[in-house]
């Protein structure tokens, strides 16, 4: 079975399915991480050894399969994030075993290639909670990472310094709106007019 994108054209006010923009879905299994990034929609597909899959919105079609970090293996959970709308950044959590974190960053990230380096990586950090985040933030020159817990309804946010490895819980519930992670975003003003 294909499933195509759809595009709606601001210019001309209609929907068009570009050519080149179809895909197997019973071939690529999408997951829900995706991210726009420099103009292009990022998503992680599951199939195979997983990796990142790319609609280029300039050229209108997808890109080839571009690699995750070397880290990636089935027992991980993955998150996206951008780091000021330049780079794409990818949370890694393996919850057998011990529990580890890893962040990775992309040097370089285009819709045919991609290149990593790791922002960090913990072993047996403290956290409260089954550890499946939905959501985070990097600060890449104090190398800090605010991640906001998304499983089995808890609501924490937890600031982890990659430079120590430490991180706080900020405990949400005591918010007058706990549910406000669900709309945190990575977006950078610009003076950009749409």
């Amino acid at each position: 079975m294909n499933i195509y994108i759809d595009i709606y054209d601001l210019s001309c006010g209609s929907w068009k399915i570009p050519p080149d923009a179809a895909f197997h879905s019973n071939v690529i299994e999408y997951t829900k991480a995706s991210l726009t990034l420099k103009g292009n929609t990022y998503w992680h597909v599951e199939s195979g050894d997983g990796f990142l899959h790319c609609f280029d919105f300039t050229r209108e079609r997808f890109g080839p399969h571009l690699p995750l970090p070397s880290d990636i293996n089935h027992r991980c959970s993955l998150s996206l994030s951008s780091v000021k709308e330049e780079k794409l950044a990818v949370l890694l959590e393996q919850t057998l075993g011990e529990f580890e974190i890893a962040v990775w960053v992309t040097n370089k990230i285009e819709p045919d290639y991609v290149s990593w380096s790791k922002f960090f990586k913990f072993e047996n950090l403290q956290l409260k909670c089954c550890y499946l985040f939905g959501i985070f933030l990097i600060e890449e020159e104090k190398k800090t990472v605010v991640a906001f817990d998304d499983f089995n309804n808890w609501y924490n946010t937890y600031i982890i310094d990659g430079e120590s490895g430490h991180s706080r819980e900020v405990d949400s519930t005591k918010s007058s709106h706990p549910r406000l992670y669900n709309i945190v975003s990575n977006y950078v003003p610009s003076s950009v007019q749409i």
